[in-house]
């Protein structure tokens, strides 16, 4: 891969380093494989003789090696290639640098459980909270800000109160407590409208080892709290603890968070279980 500023003038290394990364990261979504680069290679100067551009100064910069290796064998079939997408590549890498601050923290959390050995409760963990942050980031959910007749009656007739029956010095503190506040969605909710938006081919592939989908999500609700506050388990009797299931799910979810961030490039997903 060779990067270089559109007019050929120095630039701040800074800048090609952190595109190279959003790229490799690109390309980690994409394959769903831990990837690394051990050095980079850049021009530091150059002098034009004859009207030939010849570098003065090459530099290198090394960059740590993941200590998760994976050889990528050229000949298997990946999901996806660049071939595939390359009459739509540019669209596709402008979604990905335009929406490089909302999916960044997803991203790197995705990357790093692609190179890193975590536990697995870690792990699953992990893949619930990030799709907690893509919902709180790309996805909309109405707001009932409006109190029904009853509660607005009963709520003017406590501020009746306070004005009439509460000393001056203290209406503004219980008169703020009676301020309506719209309540934000929870985790069970967020994950149902994250399961309900797939697509119903996709949705039928990757739920088809989960026929209750609302018990899943208590399973999901009840294993990020108790990995989160440390309680006692028996306070979580629908935590997941069993091994397999947690590989299970955490390959779902991860899938399941490929699928949107796929939407949010404006690529087609297509799930293939391998």
């Amino acid at each position: 891969m060779k990067l270089k500023s559109e007019k050929l003038e120095a630039r701040n290394f800074d800048e090609f380093y952190k595109t190279s990364v959003k790229f490799k990261e690109f390309i980690e979504i994409l394959s769903n494989i831990p990837l690394s680069f051990t050095d980079i290679e850049f021009l530091v100067d150059y002098k034009i003789i004859e009207e030939k551009r010849l570098s003065l100064i090459r530099g290198k910069y090394f960059v740590q090696h993941a200590r998760k290796y994976k050889a990528w064998n050229k000949f298997t079939h990946q999901e996806i290639s660049l071939r595939k997408i390359e009459s739509n590549f540019d669209n596709i890498l402008n979604h990905w640098f335009d929406k490089s601050e909302e999916l960044e923290f997803i991203v790197r959390e995705f990357s790093k459980n692609l190179h890193g050995d975590l536990y697995l409760e870690d792990q699953l963990v992990d893949a619930i909270r990030n799709l907690e942050v893509y919902s709180r980031n790309f996805m909309n959910f109405k707001k009932s800000e409006n109190l029904s007749d009853g509660e607005q009656k009963a709520r003017e007739a406590l501020l009746d109160f306070i004005k009439t029956s509460i000393l001056q010095e203290f209406r503004k503190k219980f008169e703020n407590k009676l301020k309506f506040k719209a309540k934000r969605p929870v985790l069970a909710e967020r994950l149902k409208k994250l399961f309900d938006s797939i697509d119903e081919s996709n949705k039928v592939k990757l739920f088809s080892k989960y026929s209750d989908r609302e018990l899943l999500i208590k399973k999901l609700v009840e294993t990020r709290n108790y990995h989160t506050h440390g309680d006692s388990k028996h306070k979580y009797p629908l935590m997941i603890s069993d091994f397999n299931e947690m590989y299970e799910t955490k390959l779902l979810l991860q899938e399941i968070l490929r699928f949107y961030i796929y939407k949010e490039l404006d690529m087609k997903y297509v799930y293939e279980n391998s």
